[in-house]
């Protein structure tokens, strides 16, 4: 059992994730910011590895991951940043696209994970008969959770696929849409109320469209807790990264 599975343990309800791009707005500022995250009490971290073609990803998403490309982060870079991170007990979630995981080669890809703190692992375009064939066994032996995504157009066969393969949490895509969006949890609520039945047992976050304490709040009425991204990330804009900009982003959701 990792730290991911041990927080859904010790503290099932309310969780409070946040999302950002590695080497965003600079690209020193990846450890900074798990640093200050993490004297923010958050419950854990969602890194996302910049991609150039970041499909699921709104416009504020798709703005940082161009700037960190263009301030010089790669994938290898990100792992070397996180090898100078000091242990912490806050859990860590890597986020990105399968193409530069290929370009790294999946057992290098995965073993650096290892190395490196990261409990976690969402591929939004990863196949399940590629995870089967390539990364469930070395993910179960380096103790990495799987981390799946579901939206409301996912078939229930998927959703059965997802329970068996899930070692982490669901990851609730609120509505079918792009990172950022305004999300009406009223007309998603039939959608989140059958993810409870048909997921019961599996820690579920959402996101997609949390941005303030109410969407926060409304969020942990269906699920263990949300995930924010976008709203962070447009906080951190124009600003430089500091402990005090950190804790009044994270005080103002947990009102």
């Amino acid at each position: 059992m990792n730290k991911l599975q041990q927080l859904f343990q010790k503290k099932p309800n309310n969780l409070l994730s946040i999302f950002f791009t590695a080497g965003y707005p600079q690209l020193e500022d990846t450890i900074p910011l798990i640093q200050y995250l993490c004297k923010s009490s958050v419950d854990f971290i969602e890194i996302g590895f910049p991609f150039s073609d970041p499909l699921a990803d709104g416009p504020t998403i798709q703005a940082t991951n161009y700037q960190a490309i263009q301030n010089g982060m790669t994938l290898s870079l990100l792992f070397k940043q996180l090898s100078s991170l000091p242990p912490i007990s806050t859990p860590l979630i890597l986020m990105g696209y399968l193409n530069p995981i290929l370009q790294m080669g999946i057992p290098q890809f995965l073993h650096n994970c290892s190395q490196n703190q990261i409990d976690a692992i969402i591929i939004p375009d990863l196949p399940f008969d590629y995870y089967e064939k390539y990364f469930q066994k070395t993910m179960s032996e380096y103790n990495i959770c799987s981390v799946f995504l579901v939206t409301p157009s996912t078939p229930p066969d998927r959703l059965n696929q997802i329970k068996q393969f899930t070692t982490g949490f669901v990851y609730v895509v609120s509505d079918n849409s792009i990172t950022g969006k305004n999300i009406d949890f009223q007309k998603q609520k039939k959608y989140l109320e059958n993810l409870q039945q048909c997921l019961e047992g599996v820690p579920k976050i959402i996101g997609f469209g949390i941005k303030d304490p109410l969407s926060f709040q409304t969020a942990c009425q269906f699920a263990n807790g949300a995930i924010i991204g976008s709203a962070f990330l447009n906080h951190l804009k124009n600003h430089k990264i500091s402990l005090e900009l950190v804790q009044n982003f994270i005080q103002s959701i947990r009102l």
